[in-house]
């Protein structure tokens, strides 16, 4: 019975060993802010994020009609593509 009981004893404490950086990492308390202090705020920074920039530009040159042909793989190894 002493056995058993220290067997027990061993598994929960293994399982909570592994537990704890997961309860540890959930604590609110230890995230970071999601925008640096002094920065704009999320709505803020997220319609300057969304506005067309550079990059859109760069683009602006393969604008049009794309047509693609592919071929589709199951997943099974024994079927042929389609």
């Amino acid at each position: 019975m002493k056995l058993l009981s220290g067997l027990v004893l061993i598994i929960l404490g293994v399982f909570a060993a592994h537990l704890a950086p997961l309860a540890i990492a959930q604590n609110p308390a230890s995230q970071q802010q999601a925008t640096p202090t002094g920065s704009a705020s999320y709505p803020e920074l997220m319609k300057e994020l969304t506005r067309p920039g550079d990059n859109h530009k760069l683009l602006g040159g393969i604008v049009g009609r794309w047509d693609f042909t592919g071929r589709h793989f199951s997943d099974d190894p024994k079927e042929k593509p389609f």
